[in-house]
């Protein structure tokens, strides 16, 4: 007989000195192939996970917190204590022992996953454990520098500190903000988003602090932001997209904690932490005159940068497994992974509108693909993209070091050339920073828009969604 089916049988007929346990037993696939019942009651819980992976049973569990996938991965075994998993309505508690299964030749030929449930309660009855364990796996990395900011976040989330994310578009700033406000002390009170590049400057004022009757033609009594957000956490995105003026009565309302509605006669206070994003880098943004530095000052006491997914080349295909389980389950098909062609493409391509481009390009295969793979017929926007730099990059030498060749290349000749111009100037005293810069912002959005067809096509090659690039032209005069 085998020494792995061996070590099957003792597993399964091991006494656990009276404790009840459940044993599952996962082939070297991944796919649950025996499951033995413990002290949980989840009803027809064992006809519904044989056959099926791990991180398809529990919801919560990914590649990178299964002990059973570290198990089969690594060969490493794993004692688990208080870990919380999720299954349909139910959140469970449990402590256990993950280990891989040899066989005499010193393969792994599968996994044994052996636990005691602490706890099974309905969902929204977790402990601060379970809390803080669904909130950070929303965040899926694996990624060193990825991994010590989650721990961050679970840090700065016990305080009520403004804290400012910068990351470029698409790096899932909101998903930070939600775990700053889940692990917090305000998670059972409002969490308040506000993009703020969406709404135009002139209807801001009264969307944040609130309206009264007659204060203006059409005005009705109405609860702003603050007002809507007491006891929680307004986050406010895109921050970088507020005007000067509104900037400076927000920085008079979130010092205070008091704000007056337009038409209103008294104060109302509340207490609301702040959360601001900007898709650009805040020192950027004061050097050129569009943040007031007071105001940065005042909504970023403590800084987290994002890094975007081409400076976390391990997680591209990570996330890409992760959003082909999540497409799978949301659309009822059952693609398996990416063609070797297909993986080649998504490693060439730079990302520039990071995770959520990814997703979106994902999402769109699963809508073309009829096979079990996602093949290059199924990503031809990707294809194009990658055909029109490497088009660009043509007779270009490669940037030493990076090899994500197809998004980098030299600085067309006109911008270097206006770029020395206006060092000159700055330097001579001609002319100030700021204009300086706001110049070489024209031209490059010019070049952008030029080479486009569409604001999305454009918004795509600078980084910035079409709404961003709105408000850029409009202040620009472009448009």
């Amino acid at each position: 007989m085998n020494n792995y089916i061996q070590e099957i049988l003792r597993i399964i007929r091991t006494k656990n000195d009276g404790m009840v346990q459940s044993v599952m037993i996962f082939n070297k696939e991944g796919i649950l192939e025996y499951y033995k019942k413990g002290d949980e009651n989840l009803g027809n819980f064992a006809d519904e996970v044989v056959g099926k992976s791990i991180c398809d049973i529990y919801e919560n569990l990914n590649e990178t917190n299964s002990t059973v996938v570290k198990a089969l991965q690594t060969g490493e075994s794993s004692v688990t204590n208080e870990q919380r998993l999720v299954y349909r309505d139910f959140d469970l508690i449990i402590s256990g022992t993950t280990c891989p299964i040899r066989d005499e030749t010193g393969d792994i030929q599968g996994a044994a996953d052996i636990v005691r449930t602490v706890k099974v309660q309905k969902q929204r009855e977790c402990s601060d454990v379970c809390l803080e364990s669904d909130a950070l796996n929303r965040i899926v990395t694996g990624d060193d520098g990825m991994v010590r900011l989650k721990k961050r976040i679970s840090e700065i989330a016990k305080s009520d500190s403004a804290v400012f994310l910068y990351g470029e578009t698409g790096t899932g700033k909101e998903l930070f903000a939600e775990a700053l406000h889940d692990l917090g002390k305000r998670r059972d009170r409002p969490f308040v988003t506000q993009n703020c590049a969406a709404i135009p400057g002139s209807l801001l004022e009264s969307i944040f602090f609130g309206t009264e009757k007659g204060s203006f033609t059409g005005a009705e009594r109405k609860a702003g932001l603050f007002e809507l957000a007491d006891g929680g956490t307004l986050f406010l995105d895109e921050v970088n997209s507020m005007p000067l003026d509104i900037q400076a009565k927000l920085l008079k309302v979130i010092e205070e904690q008091r704000v007056r509605r337009i038409g209103g006669e008294k104060d109302i206070s509340f207490d609301v932490r702040v959360v601001a994003a900007s898709n650009e880098a805040p020192s950027a943004l004061i050097d050129s005159g569009r943040m007031r530095s007071d105001f940065y000052y005042r909504i970023a006491v403590v800084n987290l940068t994002i890094p975007p997914l081409r400076e976390r080349a391990d997680d591209l295909d990570l996330l890409t497994k992760y959003y082909i389980d999540y497409f799978n389950h949301k659309m009822h098909k059952n693609i398996q992974g990416l063609s070797q062609m297909a993986r080649d493409f998504f490693h060439q391509w730079c990302w520039p509108g990071n995770v959520r481009e990814l997703k979106n390009t994902v999402e769109n295969a699963f809508n073309i693909e009829k096979s079990t793979l996602i093949t290059m017929d199924s990503i031809p926007d990707l294809i194009e993209r990658v055909a029109l730099w490497q088009q660009r990059e043509r007779g270009q030498k490669k940037h030493p070091g990076n090899d994500h060749t197809v998004c980098e290349g030299n600085v067309p000749e006109r911008l270097v050339t206006e770029a020395d111009k206006n060092i000159n100037q700055v330097l001579s005293g001609q002319r100030t920073l700021s204009s300086a810069l706001q110049e070489y912002e024209r031209l490059i959005i010019q070049r952008a828009v030029q080479q486009s067809k569409t604001l999305t096509a454009a918004g795509r090659l600078l980084g910035m969604s079409p709404q961003r690039l709105d408000y850029h032209l409009r202040k620009l005069g472009l448009k």
